[in-house]
């Protein structure tokens, strides 16, 4: 008995295929139940440590393409839903940061910890090219917008 050979299918990118109503990875959304108030808590520190400052974050809880913050405004209302965003924006903080990009800095200090350094590496290195520092003034907890 001789088997056929098995031929390999064709390899089709995802986003050169075409859309199936059955897809599994169609995205959609629902309502479960679960405690509202947790789940206002965490959008709100997410989108704090996203940098969104009060009146963006209020801005995403008006606006419907936002379906979950959306609708714990409907729950909450617009000026409950502003005095728990300030209650919980007090508590959290809004993470804030700047990047200044400089160029031609030679770094001479840069040292490599011991265990990362391999036989080919010196323990410092020199870098011309642009780069990034963070300013730690800028850095912390503000909820300003």
């Amino acid at each position: 008995m001789s088997e056929s050979p098995v031929r390999p299918r064709e390899k089709v990118h995802p986003l050169t295929r075409a859309v199936e109503p059955n897809d599994p990875m169609a995205l959609h959304g629902f309502e479960v139940p679960g405690d509202s108030e947790l789940m206002f808590r965490m959008l709100v520190e997410e989108f704090a440590r996203m940098g969104h400052g009060c009146e963006s974050i209020m801005a995403m809880f008006r606006d419907p393409e936002y379906q979950v913050p959306h609708g714990l405004w409907q729950l909450y209302g617009d000026e409950d839903t502003q005095r728990r965003l300030a209650d919980v924006l007090a508590q959290c903080g809004v993470l804030r940061t700047t990047v200044e990009f400089t160029n031609n800095v030679a770094v001479h200090d840069l040292e490599i910890p011991e265990h990362l350094q391999t036989e080919e590496e010196p323990a410092t290195t020199e870098r011309g090219d642009a780069a990034a520092s963070v300013d730690p003034q800028h850095v912390g907890n503000s909820s300003q917008p």
